[in-house]
């Protein structure tokens, strides 16, 4: 069963927001960092709830599509030998909105709270792509990986795909790639198991084409 992290086994070695000004750190203005993952939705996500009395969101400024660059640390496993193998680094992430501003106290008019909804490089991606193209007698875990690393990938984090069992002739008529994939997984049966069950995912550790049958008997990373 995977272990109960403390809030003393967690370090945020990096907090850090990119703007057209510069950078800035974020880290002595957090209050809540999370990451949301879910095999349902196609995009990493986070949030980040800061408390500032410099009004850093008109300074920076933030208008929206801001790099925050993320590094935590899991200082309570391991033996200390390998490093990398208990961190999480999230994909690059963008602000997509700033919400829930108020202040933090009546009787401190200079300090607010407010919260960045970030999405992940891929979510941008995707947002600003179109795919129209045809495929001929390809599997469709080829034609997601192709259409992954043509229009998605984020030179951090790669796929990882399951095969799929039988060849396709599909046109792909201009859709965005979240939309092609999504499309593309209702087609999909697993190479060594019965269903139409596969999904497209994104975690910390990169992006995932699978089904739910490879899912269930998959072991957990921590």
């Amino acid at each position: 069963m995977p272990k109960q992290n403390n809030a003393t086994d967690v370090t945020i070695k990096k907090l850090e927001i990119r703007g057209a000004t510069g950078s800035y750190d974020l880290n002595p203005h957090m209050q809540e960092l999370s990451i949301f993952e879910d095999i349902f939705r196609p995009a990493l996500t986070a949030i980040i709830v800061l408390v500032d009395s410099h009004n850093v969101p008109y300074k920076l400024p933030i208008v929206g599509e801001e790099t925050v660059d993320i590094d935590i640390s899991l200082t309570g496993f391991g033996d200390g030998k390998d490093s990398e193998a208990f961190s999480i680094k999230p994909p690059p992430m963008h602000v997509n909105s700033l919400s829930a501003r108020g202040l933090l106290d009546p009787h401190q008019p200079k300090a607010h709270r407010f919260t960045l909804d970030l999405v992940s490089e891929t979510y941008m991606s995707s947002l600003h792509s179109k795919v129209s193209r045809s495929f001929n007698n390809d599997k469709i875990s080829d034609i997601v990986a192709d259409i992954y690393y043509n229009y998605l990938y984020d030179d951090k984090h790669g796929l990882t795909s399951e095969p799929t069992e039988r060849t396709e002739r599909v046109v792909i008529p201009n859709l965005s790639p979240f939309d092609a994939i999504a499309w593309l997984a209702k087609r999909a049966i697993p190479s060594e198991s019965s269903g139409v069950n596969y999904v497209y995912y994104e975690t910390v550790r990169g992006s995932f084409f699978i089904s739910l049958n490879s899912l269930v008997v998959k072991p957990s990373i921590f």
